[in-house]
């Protein structure tokens, strides 16, 4: 619900200092996030982590920034230890066994991916998108209401309003908070339609 951003170098540095003799593979679920990582980097300044070097393998959820059909992507740089020596199942027509990920040979996923990343200016889209959360962080400090995103991020924590509200927005909740996912079609109407209503909700 907080929006996690967390740097994998200092990770791997704190498992080597526990147990230098560890063989040490970082996952990246960047499933938001790495939709626009490589804008953030470019463009505004991000740490710049490299696949191989700062992280093993990432997977990114791409319905959730590009707006996809496609539901995920999922990136490594080689095998893990333990996926090498066992598992996987000898596929006749192929001569090998295979032990890739499920429907990973689909060649049409990826010029479906292609015509999408091109279909936007998705530098555009991600700043507009930053500024959709400076405005929704600012208008909530107006109403009283604490609000806050990480660096980068497009995901607003607020502490979780009242339950008809979260069921008409459909905010995901715990442990007293709430977020909102600033993706771009998250439009400034829904977001002063979400403001109004939380104004209305505050009243004596």
């Amino acid at each position: 619900v907080k929006g996690a951003l967390d740097d994998p170098r200092r990770v791997r540095r704190i498992l080597l200092e526990e147990n230098p003799d560890a063989t040490v593979y970082i996952h990246l679920d960047a499933a938001l996030h790495g939709g626009f990582y490589e804008i953030c980097v470019r463009e505004y300044g991000a740490p710049n982590y490299q696949l191989g070097v700062d992280f093993d393998s990432i997977s990114i959820s791409m319905h959730k920034w590009f707006g996809g059909a496609i539901a995920s992507a999922y990136i490594r740089k080689e095998a893990p230890a333990c996926m090498c020596n066992e598992g996987g199942k000898y596929v006749s027509y192929l001569g090998f066994v295979d032990k890739s990920i499920s429907c990973s040979r689909d060649g049409f996923n990826a010029p479906l991916w292609l015509a999408r990343i091109r279909q936007f200016d998705w530098d555009r889209e991600y700043a507009d998108a930053r500024a959709s959360v400076a405005y929704l962080v600012e208008q909530l400090a107006a109403l009283g209401v604490p609000a806050w995103c990480h660096d980068h991020s497009i995901i607003v924590v607020l502490p979780a309003p009242g339950k008809e509200t979260c069921i008409r927005y459909q905010l995901a909740t715990h442990d007293g908070l709430a977020h909102i996912v600033l993706v771009p079609s998250a439009t400034r109407e829904l977001i002063d339609d979400f403001l109004q209503h939380i104004q209305a909700s505050r009243r004596p």
